[in-house]
């Protein structure tokens, strides 16, 4: 492999720790500096560049999405991505229940498995799936399993959020979304009833100026020319 790169792909061979990496701008962060600043000792090559978003698609919504949002407020939508509940029938009983106490509508996700619902309340809908950059939008909140990826489509959306984490990252990004004031405390454990999951949902929406206020900026950022600069900076620098 090493050889391979060397000579098909002129990269040099080595290994460097990532503190090495770091100190000589060799990463590329690609989050947003309004959601998580850098340390101040880091050099300015490796600060976060900001989210890196594709352009926009031409996604055309199923007719009985488009008709949904169309036919009153904003909803909220409910979804949790590539995550694996353990119980997909109860948490879906648990979020149909939080909504029907909420007395809002709601687009439901199914996504990967996390939810399972068999059947669609007054006033749901229910999806595989949608394009983020397009639904979120359109809706008054998001309530998900706090994946960077649906973190930054929500805070561009300048939605409030709800995170009910899994596993990894997820409880990390959903205490820093709570700590900028766009998202309630973490649904977990004890919280992760109908009542509880309804109380979160009237408390981020009760977040909705921050959130709007935070969106601007991050909408502001373009991520990706900030890492094409970098990478031909560090180009020039090494030629």
């Amino acid at each position: 492999m090493r050889s391979w790169r060397a000579g098909a792909l002129g990269l040099r061979a080595g290994f460097r720790t990532v503190a090495g990496l770091v100190e000589a701008g060799g990463v590329l962060h690609a989050w947003s500096p309004h959601l998580l600043p850098s340390p101040a000792d880091w050099p300015a090559a490796a600060r976060p560049t900001g989210f890196w978003t594709l352009p926009p698609t031409d996604w055309t919504p199923p007719e009985r999405l488009a008709r949904f949002l169309d036919d009153g407020d904003p909803p909220i939508y409910v979804g949790f991505g590539s995550s694996s509940s353990g119980d997909p029938e109860a948490l879906t009983a648990t979020v149909l229940e939080a909504v029907r106490l909420s007395g809002r509508r709601a687009v439901v996700a199914t996504g990967w498995g996390a939810l399972r619902a068999g059947t669609e309340p007054d006033g749901v809908l229910v999806i595989e799936e949608a394009p983020h950059e397009w639904l979120l939008p359109r809706v008054a909140l998001a309530v998900h399993h706090g994946g960077i990826g649906t973190v930054a489509a929500a805070l561009r959306a300048g939605v409030p959020q709800v995170v009910r984490p899994f596993l990894g990252d997820q409880p990390f990004w959903a205490e820093r979304l709570h700590r900028l004031g766009v998202a309630p405390a973490p649904v977990t454990g004890r919280r992760l009833t109908p009542a509880g999951l309804a109380s979160a949902i009237e408390a981020a929406a009760a977040l909705t100026p921050a959130a709007q206020a935070l969106g601007a900026k991050v909408r502001a950022e373009d991520g990706v020319a900030t890492a094409v600069a970098r990478i031909g900076d560090a180009a020039q620098d090494r030629a």
